[in-house]
């Protein structure tokens, strides 16, 4: 339910899983995101899986630029 409310939800039958989260991740603070990394190619049964912007390395390096 938090997938689809996230507009995030993607069929993905042409790799056998049916509706699955698009990737991304998000920094949240008290309850807000800040900031979000989307994978690129958000579709319907895309036919790759990429896995580049939504890493912890993405999301570290994010953090580690804008301590507050």
């Amino acid at each position: 339910d938090f997938t689809r409310e996230m507009g995030m939800l993607v069929k993905k039958n042409n790799l056998g899983f049916g509706d699955r989260s698009w990737r991304y991740s998000m920094y949240i603070q008290d309850g807000i995101i800040k900031k979000m990394f989307v994978e690129p190619g958000f579709s319907d049964d895309c036919s790759t899986d990429p896995f580049e912007a939504s890493d912890a390395g993405t999301m570290l390096e994010y953090l580690r630029a804008n301590k507050a």
